[in-house]
């Protein structure tokens, strides 16, 4: 019998977006954080990635911009490069895990900051 520590997972991918830096990575004035997070999984026979997202609630649009490329700078900085099209950044977290990270601000409440990890 396999147990896991409260707080640990067992998922390696998961795991590997757990320890990334953007996983805990956060600006300044942050009002509340939530996180959504799911390990490698099948379901109705389709196969799902780990992923792990964060929507940090800013105090308006103009934090949750100016957050947004200050995340981007700090994920540049870690070795996230930008995919083709820029609309994510790609890292080898490693194991066999290739990371893809989103950074965007809510197009309905632009006060919210999507951060959202899957490898």
């Amino acid at each position: 019998m396999v147990a896991a520590l409260p707080g640990c997972t067992l998922d390696p991918s998961l795991r590997a977006l757990q320890t990334d830096p953007m996983s805990t990575w956060s600006p300044a004035g942050v009002l509340t954080e939530d996180r959504d997070e799911e390990g490698d999984h099948q379901e109705s026979g389709f196969y799902s990635y780990a992923h792990l997202s964060r929507t940090l609630h800013m105090r308006d649009a103009e934090a949750a911009s100016a957050a947004a490329g200050q995340a981007r700078e700090a994920a540049k900085a870690d070795g996230w490069k930008e995919d083709r099209d820029s609309s994510f950044l790609l890292k080898f977290l490693g194991g066999n895990v290739q990371g893809a990270l989103s950074v965007r601000v809510a197009e309905t409440d632009q006060s919210l900051l999507y951060i959202s990890l899957s490898g």
